[in-house]
């Protein structure tokens, strides 16, 4: 009995070729054509200047707009849903909304304040290296008004 392990399964290297042909490159191929044929109806009408031109302008507008029309409506209804599921949503979340509010400032507050303990060394260091460059200056300061009097 074969295995039912979906990861054991090893297909035909001829079918697979097989598939990549038929689901990949035949319709690759195939819109392909159909846009150069387009095309090419499309130079032949404008070359001849038939009267024709003018249907096919219009036809290929319809088929620009089409795909803009389809995506801005199917922005709209999604648009639409998430209005209508906010206003069912509106009266049973407020309650939910103030706990997580709550729990996610009790949160940033305990994450504050790891934060600030975590970088308190390296700002306390930051303190001491300034302080002692300041020191130095000063130092080199007298120093230097030590041995260059006027």
């Amino acid at each position: 009995m074969p295995s039912l392990d979906p990861t054991s399964w090893q297909a035909d290297p001829q079918e697979k070729k097989r598939s990549a042909i038929w689901g990949i490159w035949v319709p690759l191929i195939g819109s392909i054509v159909v846009v150069f044929v387009a095309a090419i109806f499309s130079i032949v009408a404008a070359a001849q200047g038939s009267a024709g031109i003018n249907r096919w302008s219009s036809i290929s507008i319809i088929w620009l707009i089409l795909p803009t029309g389809f995506l801005c409506l199917l922005g709209l209804l999604l648009i639409i849903a998430m209005i209508y599921g906010m206003y069912k949503l509106l009266p049973i979340l407020p309650g939910w909304f103030k706990k997580v509010q709550s729990l996610l400032w009790r949160g940033s507050v305990y994450i504050q304040h790891y934060a600030d303990k975590a970088a308190e060394p390296f700002l306390q260091g930051k303190q001491k290296t300034s302080a002692g460059v300041q020191l130095i200056h000063s130092i080199r300061r007298r120093l230097h008004g030590l041995w260059h009097t006027d």
